[in-house]
């Protein structure tokens, strides 16, 4: 099951750098980056990513709802594919065995044991439910702005 899960990942993974690197993406992302922030010219933000961009696959195949993205700004700015794999490969293991050694660790305490004793799954879902608003909020305070500005 994981080897399966290993490679369907890295085959998505390398269709997502494939539709940045021609584009197609790109003006979906456009589109939503510049109605949340304001425009960079895209000079500087593919100058940053040539000069960052190992890094930045690196740390985002560890950040959860950057891992799913960063494939794009790659593909975008025609990273070298041996890098991107490589760096793609290395962020995405550290990840998944750190998530595996949370899971081994203090998963019984999270879950709590069998009878439901020890259960602190609720603070998670309260989290959860704070961030997901906060985002909403974020974004909606963001197009009303901009909506006034114009």
């Amino acid at each position: 099951m994981g080897y399966s899960t290993l490679s369907i990942s890295s085959i998505m993974d390398t269709v997502s750098q494939w539709v940045g690197a021609y584009g197609y993406a790109g003006v979906f992302m456009a589109m939503l980056i510049e109605t949340i922030f304001p425009p960079i010219p895209s000079e500087l933000v593919l100058k940053w990513f040539d000069k960052h961009g190992t890094k930045a696959v690196f740390l985002a195949r560890m950040t959860p709802g950057m891992r799913e993205l960063i494939s794009i700004p790659a593909g975008l700015s025609k990273m070298n594919f041996i890098k991107y794999v490589i760096f793609t490969f290395a962020g995405s293991l550290i990840w998944s065995i750190s998530l595996t050694l949370l899971g081994y660790f203090f998963g019984d305490k999270v879950l709590g044991q069998n009878d439901g004793s020890n259960n602190l799954s609720h603070i998670f879902n309260y989290v959860a439910i704070i961030v997901i608003f906060s985002l909403v909020g974020f974004i909606i305070y963001k197009l009303i702005k901009s909506k006034k500005s114009e």
